[in-house]
C-alpha cells in the first residue's frame, strides 16, 4: 500500500509496528484516542489486537504518547482508490474496474480523472502561457521600464 496519502498518525503506526498490526488497530479502534502504555503487559488490550512484537515496538517508540487513531473507512477508501489506479494502468476497462472494486463506473471515472488532473497540475503549469510566447522578453511600460520592477508606474516619481 502506498502510505504517503494516509493520515500521519497511521503512517507513524505503520512505520513502527508494520502495516498489518497498524491496519488492524485502525479497524478495531479507529476514531478513538490511544494512549500508548509505558510498558508491555500481556493483559493490555493492545497485546491481543496487534501481538507482542508490534506492541513492544510501539511502546519502545511512543510510550506515554496519545495518538488519534484514524477511522478505518478512510484507510479502506484510500486502498480502493489505489486499486482503481493500478487496474487502470494494467488496461482494465472502467466497467471491469467498477465490478472489481465495488464502485460504480461513474465513480471509477471520477477517481481516474482526479488522478490525471493531479498529475497534470505541476508548478510549471503556471508558466505555460509565458513559455509558449515566441518573445520571452519581459513586458515593458511605455517609458521602457520593465513592468516587473515597476508594477505601479511609480519609478518616474
Amino acid at each position: 500500500m502506498n502510505t504517503h496519502l494516509l493520515p500521519p498518525q497511521l503512517r507513524l503506526l505503520i512505520r513502527v509496528m508494520g502495516e498489518g498490526p497498524a491496519l488492524e488497530l485502525a479497524a478495531q479502534r479507529g476514531g478513538t484516542q490511544l494512549t500508548v502504555p509505558v510498558r508491555v503487559r500481556r493483559d493490555h488490550w493492545l497485546y491481543d489486537v496487534v501481538g507482542h512484537s508490534a506492541f513492544a515496538a510501539l511502546v519502545a517508540e511512543c510510550a506515554g504518547i496519545t495518538l488519534e487513531l484514524p477511522k478505518y473507512d478512510k484507510v479502506l477508501q484510500q486502498y480502493r482508490h489505489q486499486r482503481v489506479h493500478a487496474l487502470a494502468r494494467e488496461g482494465w476497462t472502467q466497467g471491469e474496474i467498477a465490478v472489481e472494486t465495488n464502485y460504480t463506473r461513474r465513480h471509477v471515472i471520477t477517481i481516474c480523472q482526479a488522478e490525471a488532473e493531479a498529475a497534470a497540475a505541476g508548478q510549471m503549469d503556471i508558466f505555460r502561457d509565458w513559455l509558449d510566447k515566441e518573445d520571452a522578453e519581459p513586458e515593458t511600460s511605455a517609458e521602457g521600464t520593465p513592468t516587473a520592477h515597476n508594477p505601479f508606474g511609480l519609478a518616474k516619481r
